[in-house]
């Protein structure tokens, strides 16, 4: 699917600047992105997610600095790519 969305100018160069430091294309970044702020939106019905993310606070609020965004990207994105090769290996 093919999608054309207009960002302000600040977004498309953090945008492009992730992309280069990771070595990948824009879109690619772009689309992970995406997938990553589904994952958490359908997540925020499961139980463990709603115990994960009261943890989160509270864990802030005992002074901890909490997880860089780059890196809860990659770790949503890498369980969602654990949870789909789980369900195609079962099906």
């Amino acid at each position: 699917m093919t999608i054309t969305l207009d960002l302000p100018a600040d977004l498309e160069a953090a945008l492009r600047a992730d992309a280069q430091a990771q070595g990948l294309p824009t879109e690619t970044v772009a689309a992970e992105r995406l997938a990553a702020f589904y994952e958490y939106e359908s997540a925020e019905s499961e139980p463990e997610a709603v115990e994960a993310i009261a943890q989160a606070f509270a864990n802030l609020d005992a002074g901890e600095q909490g997880m860089p965004i780059e890196e809860y990207v990659a770790d949503v994105t890498e369980r969602r790519r654990r949870r789909d090769a789980a369900k195609n290996s079962d099906a």
